[in-house]
């Protein structure tokens, strides 16, 4: 059973500092920047963070804008060293777009997971989302967002708590501002605003009751009797200089 589940939100994204970084990127996928070079130190400083967990740590889910992507494969990486000198398997990247940004921007141009696979082997190509790409649809505000990131959230969890086999106990969310909040909401949390490249903690010590169906979860937060919200947006990992401002 799951029994902690970390939101985070991606590093800096290059857009924030280089008005030009399209016509260098090479592509045309206005809506999907990469990190910046502080966003790549940010992440550095977010993986260090993880390790410590990294037996207990079962999946690893993002949303499939490469900023997400480029966060969660860092912690990713640096969890599957530690992983590897305990003698467990190595953990792969669930890319879920259930937990994308919000989709003020129609339809998103980001990478396939079989493109995103070929430039992050770690991302699993074979895992289902709770929420396909072709299940997205416009939404012209973000609290739209807030709500379809909120039922993947409860969907996914619901999921999660029927597969009581896996190793660990620990899954972390890779995110956005927009579909953070809905994250944090599905679990009960007061959706506060999260900084760049900052984390939540839940933690959950009872078992829900038994669903008879993992994809049609209940009304409300996931598991409701059990899950508490350790700390928000704690950026406690990074050094004065990385800190982001609010954004």
């Amino acid at each position: 059973m799951t029994t902690q589940a970390y939101v985070v939100r991606h590093a800096e994204r290059i857009d924030r500092v280089d008005k030009n970084w399209l016509r260098k990127a090479g592509h045309q996928r206005d809506d999907d920047p990469h990190l910046s070079p502080k966003g790549e130190l940010q992440i550095q400083r977010l993986a260090a963070r993880f390790v410590p967990k990294a037996e207990c740590i079962a999946q690893i889910f993002c949303s499939p804008f490469i900023r997400c992507v480029q966060t969660a494969n860092a912690v990713a990486t640096a969890v599957n060293d530690k992983r590897r000198s305990c003698g467990l398997p190595p953990l792969r990247l669930c890319v879920e777009p259930g937990i994308c940004e919000f989709m003020f921007r129609f339809p998103p141009k980001f990478l396939s997971v079989q493109e995103l696979s070929e430039r992050f082997p770690l991302i699993d190509p074979t895992y289902t989302p709770v929420c396909a790409t072709f299940d997205l649809t416009y939404e012209p505000s973000e609290e739209l967002g807030w709500d379809r990131s909120d039922r993947a959230m409860r969907t996914l969890m619901a999921r999660l708590d029927e597969q009581r086999t896996q190793s660990g106990n620990t899954i972390v969310l890779v995110g956005h501002g927009a579909s953070c909040i809905g994250m944090s909401q599905a679990l009960g949390g007061s959706g506060t605003f999260q900084n760049l490249c900052t984390v939540t903690k839940f933690e959950r010590t009872s078992a829900p009751p038994p669903s008879s169906s993992p994809q049609q979860p209940a009304d409300g937060p996931a598991s409701t009797s059990s899950w508490i919200c350790k700390y928000t947006g704690d950026s406690s990992h990074l050094p004065r200089e990385l800190k982001a401002e609010k954004w």
